[in-house]
């Protein structure tokens, strides 16, 4: 998916897994506080899949913090389609 993000992030926020993903536009919109974690290389990629398994509070710190349900329903984002296309 070259725009937006796909349902299994939000899927796998709601499980709360832990997620290193694409530092996507996107990504970095919807998860402001850096709950899903990213990256912007294949060397940051790297680095960060050999930092964070010796760091399991914030691996499940991170996973806890999504929101899914507060802030990423259907429901929310019907609520924003609404407030684009009528103010």
């Amino acid at each position: 998916m070259l725009t937006g993000e796909t349902q299994r992030t939000f899927d796998a926020a709601l499980a709360e897994a832990f997620q290193i993903t694409e530092a996507k536009p996107e990504v970095l919109e919807l998860f402001p506080d850096h709950s899903i974690e990213t990256f912007y290389s294949i060397q940051e990629l790297r680095e960060k899949i050999a930092c964070y398994p010796t760091h399991p509070e914030e691996r499940r710190a991170k996973a806890e913090a999504a929101r899914v349900l507060a802030e990423h329903t259907w429901k929310h984002r019907a609520q924003r389609i609404l407030e684009v296309v009528f103010g």
